[in-house]
């Protein structure tokens, strides 16, 4: 036999030896990572819908991934997903492509400020640059404003403390403002805004221009951390839609998986402490036949994250390759526990087009009016649907502050006494066996009369949007708790306070809020020393089946406050 370079070369060069001639569940498509992540280096994790499994893992693996932005203790895990608390080391959504990543960094430094910084959207604001992470959208400008200094400080924080970031790149097409460049992760109008072709375009970025961005942020993010190592991947999650209408989607993933994978080449060759890692290849290759995807053949199966996350630890962690979740294919070996998904935030669902179905008629709970129309200021709600009752006048607080005490029953409301405060009614008089309305005479005050009533007077006292505008919140809510009986509940709705971890005072024009709340509520009135429970219920409208939360005080002996939601 001739002696050939291919004699010498290992095993893993050879597709019979390396791929067809193995188990699916035991190919290794890393041969070698050109650094290991030590015990407790921080690992930040960015990227596309693929990205969140990887950091699900290595938190369950014990690994030391970073949370610059985390969620108050009053959420639930899922609830404070929905918000885009804890998928990622901050709170800026999926980033699909190298430009975006660019671009973040730059504006968390106050490098870059974009022209289009939000959308309004009636009377909410959209973040251009992270569209769905806030449900419904943020409810003011100022509110805008403060979570985005918030999100840039944990970004920058993010950014100085790192070891290690992990970075998935997903999409080379990107929606991108013609007058300075700003790429978005959604077309304009798609989640927000309005698309304009004068002022939008597509771009689909090449491999020199992927590699470029991916080099800058580089050389930025090791101005900042000299020692910032990275893995780069490819998302194996396909395009939901190609952009462009003389090409098929087919095709067009090709070509964007293909631009990504060799611009990673390029980046790893070019920069000192970047490996990559194979987790497109793990996914799509041929050894698995199809068994890593889900029926919409977008969708990742847990058998195939567990595979790539078995090799990743193999390789950057030095473990023995043990699943770090559970196993789904050897829990039951049916098809359906193979199968098995974990659902992941995905921006690009808004792009699917939905089986057209019968909308449920809106009903108004307080009233049973099945007539809506749009909010003040033009304001439409979820879905676009209108949220003013025209017959009762109600908004979509109201109606969740309503649910909250039709949920506890009719029966048990009858035997209440009640105390309506304030313009806004979260209830209705007739539930009641006795029910007080009061209003005060001018804004940031309660009403007078309240002082002349009796400790102890009620079983129940609603407030919707009241606190808030007292020039003396504190001192409000103690002569409320004081009219409580000792098992009577204080039911208030907020100005959603799930969107700042502080209470702050807020300067606006007259007959605005006095303050934000925060998700520091319970510490803000006081309630421990005043043995008082707080639980936050998010509740859906009715009328338009948004989403937002009530807050139940009550003294923590009381048998009659509904359990947490």
């Amino acid at each position: 036999m001739k002696n050939t370079p291919y004699q010498a070369l290992p095993e893993h060069c050879f597709w019979q030896r390396a791929v067809a001639g193995v188990a699916c569940e035991k190919v290794d498509a890393l041969v070698t990572a050109p650094f290991m992540i030590a015990p407790g280096e921080r690992i930040v994790t960015a990227g596309s819908c693929f990205a969140q499994h990887i950091g699900r893992h290595l938190r369950a693996a014990g690994l030391s991934v970073l949370q610059t932005e985390p969620a108050h203790d009053w959420l639930h895990e899922s609830e404070a997903a929905s918000y885009g608390y804890g998928i990622y080391s901050a709170r800026y959504g999926n980033i699909y492509t190298a430009r975006q990543l660019l671009q973040l960094f730059q504006r968390a430094y106050g490098q870059f400020q974009p022209a289009e910084r939000l959308w309004e959207q009636g009377a909410r604001c959209i973040d251009p640059f992270r569209p769905r992470i806030q449900p419904d959208g943020f409810a003011t400008r100022e509110e805008f404003e403060a979570d985005q200094r918030q999100h840039f400080a944990a970004v920058r924080s993010a950014f100085a403390q790192l070891d290690v970031l992990i970075f998935t790149l997903g999409l080379t097409q990107a929606w991108e403002a013609l007058d300075d460049g700003a790429v978005f992760p959604l077309c304009p109008g798609v989640a927000g805004g309005s698309f304009d072709a004068r002022r939008h375009r597509l771009h689909n970025f090449s491999v020199a221009e992927v590699s470029d961005d991916m080099l800058a942020l580089i050389d930025l993010l090791r101005a900042v951390n000299p020692g910032a190592r990275l893995i780069l991947s490819v998302s194996p999650v396909p395009l939901a839609a190609g952009a462009a209408a003389d090409e098929h989607v087919l095709t067009a993933n090709t070509w964007s998986k293909s631009v990504l994978r060799v611009a990673c080449a390029d980046i790893v060759a070019r920069r000192e402490q970047v490996a990559y890692m194979p987790s497109y290849e793990l996914i799509t290759g041929a050894h698995a036949r199809g068994a890593y995807v889900a029926d919409d053949l977008r969708s990742v199966t847990e058998a195939g994250v567990s595979h790539v996350m078995r090799v990743f630890l193999r390789h950057f962690v030095g473990s023995t390759g043990t699943a770090v979740a559970p196993d789904v294919a050897g829990a039951g070996g049916d098809l359906e526990q193979m199968a098995q998904l974990v659902a992941v935030n995905c921006d690009e669902d808004a792009l699917k087009l939905a089986p057209a179905a019968p909308l449920l008629a809106p009903l108004c709970n307080l009233c049973g009016g099945e007539a809506f129309g749009p909010g003040p200021g033009g304001r439409l709600g979820k879905d676009q649907l209108g949220p003013h009752c025209l017959a009762c006048g109600s908004l979509e607080r109201q109606r969740v502050a309503a649910q909250v005490l039709l949920e506890l029953g009719r029966e048990q409301l009858a035997g209440r006494r009640a105390l309506l405060v304030g313009a806004e009614r979260g209830a209705e008089a007739r539930w009641f066996r006795h029910c007080d309305v009061a209003q005060a005479s001018a804004p940031g005050v309660l009403p007078a009369a309240l002082a002349d009533y009796a400790d102890a007077s009620y079983d129940l006292v609603v407030l919707v949007h009241v606190l808030e505008y007292l020039d003396d919140d504190r001192a409000g809510f103690d002569q409320l708790r004081r009219l409580l009986s000792p098992t009577g509940l204080l039911l208030v709705c907020f100005i959603d306070p799930r969107v700042r971890p502080w209470t702050s005072l807020h300067v606006g024009p007259a007959g605005s809020a006095r303050r934000w709340y925060g998700r520091d509520l319970a510490q803000h009135f006081r309630c421990e020393p005043k043995k008082l429970g707080v639980t936050m219920h998010e509740v859906a409208d009715p009328g338009t089946g948004a989403v937002l939360p009530v807050h139940l005080f009550a003294a923590a002996t009381s048998p009659k406050a509904p359990p947490p939601c």
